[in-house]
């Protein structure tokens, strides 16, 4: 039998790996890819490049400032998601709570990481390659996160109504006659 506060612990898992991702991602554009200006020079037979804080390097276009914008939206909201989603893991439609949000998680970190992988796909020539591999990889896992908090509340739910039992299986037997003989 599935008790409340066991269906509300084994929801925390992909909620708490969510929200360590979404954390993830707002520190990886924060410190490693937004505000980062890179400036390259050559002399014979060198060449070299340094890094300056003040462009944008989750895409190929470091002036274009869209893709961070967008990395901050994704972290910051999915942090707001899965801390409402926490608190509703404590009532007792935390099932039901936690399906919707595996819904929006699921399809939220989908429209990221296929975003995050072609932009990673786009940009190799770019410095701080490893940090867009970084954002890319962590959205692929938090898709898997929703993916699990999905099929994890969907079993809790199926348990609880096995729990509970049904109307129907009361009724057909009250309901049920006697077999006429004649």
């Amino acid at each position: 039998m599935v008790k409340a506060e066991a269906a509300g612990t084994v929801l925390l898992f992909p909620l708490l790996a969510i929200l360590g991702i979404s954390i993830t991602v707002l520190a990886v554009n924060r410190q490693h890819l937004a505000d980062v200006e890179v400036w390259c020079w050559s002399y014979y037979p060198y060449y070299s490049c340094a890094t300056f804080y003040g462009g944008c390097l989750v895409s190929d276009n470091i002036n274009d400032y869209g893709p961070c914008q967008y990395a901050y939206a994704v972290g910051a909201i999915s942090l707001f998601s899965s801390l409402i989603n926490l608190c509703f893991s404590c009532v007792d439609l935390a099932g039901v709570a936690s399906i919707v949000g595996g819904i929006f998680h699921l399809i939220w970190w989908c429209v990221a990481a296929a975003y995050f992988t072609s932009e990673w796909q786009d940009a190799h020539a770019l410095p701080e390659d490893y940090w867009r591999h970084v954002l890319m990889g962590v959205s692929w896992a938090a898709f898997c996160m929703g993916v699990l908090q999905l099929v994890m509340a969907g079993g809790l739910c199926v348990m609880g109504r096995r729990k509970k039992g049904s109307d129907y299986e009361d009724k057909g037997e009250a309901n049920r006659q006697a077999p006429i003989s004649s």
